[in-house]
Formats: structure tokens, C-alpha cells, sequence
């Protein structure tokens, strides 16, 4: 396995079943235009998080590396930028994961600097992610979640108001939490089958434009107080569609950031609250 260094600091270790460790890259502070960190990941539970102010790009945890194996890749461009690749996935043949449980036990944390403004891009095929995202400076991001349960935060303001923010799941339990912490220029939510709660509330800086499309299930949007909400589209062809507690939320004054809603749903129910 091989490490590279990344910007704002070094790849941490990751320690395999078997006690082995990867060796770690040396610190190479790359400047702007501003990079790009990719994730792939499958067949873990994964904890994607913000790290303490000033500390690396570090990945850590256990996993069975008989069956798994991680990969790190810097790429960089002509015009200074770069793109950080982490890949975790099987490594061997499906017929042998069939028989055993290779993929139970793989638990990674990956722990994103601060400071750095990156668009993220993450795809979580199988298995269980947690991502808690408050505080780093994303310029954008666009995540893909696969079969599993999954959940995401902003538990504190990002530094800047974030680009588009682009979601789609698959098939299992999603929940977006304090959205607003981030601020998103625009919002874009797909999803299949299974639960979907998508928590607007935060410190909003702007207006922004959400647009939520899901096929079978149940889909909640919890919008804060102190923004306006303009329901351009709210329906459900076979299911229901509820946003009458909008109309008991308090005046939010003029100058509040504005959040337009343009939701819909196959089957099931669509619920817009407080």
C-alpha cells in the first residue's frame, strides 16, 4: 500500500487485523487554485470528520487487510491544483465474500483539515458512513451513498457559505442534519427507497434553492425559524404531501435568507415542518 503526501499535512496510519501499519507522507503545503479531495469507499463502516484546527488530513481505524486493501493517490496539475484519492474496497472475488465475514470489523476514520478550500467528493457504495462536516471550508460537494444507513452534519458553521450541495442516496436510512451551517448556494436531493430526513436548520448567510426528488419512501424537511420558505412544489403522485405547519411559523422580518422548496415523491409521504 502506498501513502502520498496531501495538502495541509500528512496521511496518517492505518493499522490491518494483522498489526500492520502504513507508512506515513511528509508534509508538502500545496497553495491555491484551491484542490479536490475523492473518496471510494465500500464495505465498512466509515466516519468521515472534520479534525481539530491545524492538524493534517489523517486516516485511521482497522480493517482485515487479507480481504481490503487502501489506496492514497496525489494527483496534481499544471496550474497548481491537485486531487487527493482515497479508495478503500475488497480485494478479492465476490465468491469468496459469500463465505465468511471478511467485511465485518472494517471500521476507517478519515479526519479532513481545516483551512483548506476543497470541494468534497465522496462515494460510499456498501456499508455504514458517518460524516460530520462542520467547520471545513468546502467549496462544494457531491456525495453518492449507497445500501446501508447513513448520516451526515454540519455541527458548526463551515468558514464560507458552500457551493451546490449534491446528495444521492440509494436504498436504506439518510438523514441530513444542520444543512444550514453550511449555507448552499443551491441543494440538490435523489434518492430511492428508504428513509429520508433532511434537516434544514442553521446559521443560513443566503438565500439558496432546494430540489428534492424520491421514489418510495417517507421524506421530512425540517426547516429553521428565521428564514422565509417559498413552496414552489411540494407533491406526491401516489402518497401524500403535508406542509400545512408551515403556515404557524413566525415572521422571519425582510431581511431573512429565503429557502425555495421544489419537492416531490413517487410514493409515500412528503412532510415539511418546523
Amino acid at each position: 500500500v502506498r501513502t502520498l503526501p496531501v495538502p495541509a499535512g500528512q496521511p496518517g496510519s492505518i493499522a490491518p487485523d494483522r498489526g500492520r501499519r502504513l507508512p506515513g507522507g511528509e508534509l508538502r503545503p500545496l497553495g491555491p487554485p484551491p484542490g479536490r479531495i475523492d473518496l471510494r469507499l465500500s464495505g465498512g463502516e466509515f466516519e468521515i470528520v472534520a479534525g481539530e484546527p491545524g492538524s493534517p488530513l489523517t486516516v485511521g481505524g482497522r480493517y482485515n487487510a487479507g480481504a481490503f486493501e487502501i489506496t492514497e493517490e496525489l494527483r496534481e496539475q499544471e496550474d497548481g491544483g491537485w486531487t487527493y484519492l482515497l479508495r478503500f474496497r475488497r480485494s478479492v472475488r465476490w465468491m469468496r465474500m459469500l463465505y465468511g465475514d471478511q467485511h465485518e470489523g472494517n471500521r476507517v476514520r478519515i479526519s479532513l483539515p481545516r483551512g483548506v478550500p476543497v470541494p468534497l467528493v465522496g462515494d460510499v457504495s456498501t456499508g455504514i458512513s458517518r460524516w460530520e462536516l462542520g467547520g471545513l471550508w468546502l467549496v462544494g460537494a457531491d456525495l453518492r451513498v449507497g445500501t446501508g444507513e447513513h448520516r451526515l452534519g454540519f455541527d458548526e458553521p463551515t468558514p464560507e457559505p458552500m457551493g451546490r450541495f449534491e446528495l444521492e442516496a440509494r436504498m436504506g436510512e439518510f438523514g441530513v442534519s444542520r444543512l444550514g451551517n453550511a449555507s448552499p448556494s443551491a441543494i440538490a436531493i435523489r434518492g430511492g427507497m428508504g428513509e429520508m430526513r433532511l434537516d434544514l436548520r442553521g446559521q443560513w448567510r443566503n438565500d439558496t434553492e432546494v430540489a428534492g426528488r424520491w421514489r418510495m419512501a417517507p421524506f421530512e424537511v425540517r426547516v429553521p425559524p428565521d428564514v422565509k420558505v417559498e413552496t414552489e412544489n411540494a407533491t406526491v403522485f401516489m402518497g401524500a404531501a403535508d406542509t400545512s405547519r408551515l403556515r404557524r411559523r413566525p415572521d422571519p422580518g425582510e431581511e431573512a435568507p429565503t429557502i425555495r422548496l421544489d419537492l416531490a415523491a413517487s410514493m409515500g409521504e412528503l412532510v415539511v415542518r418546523p
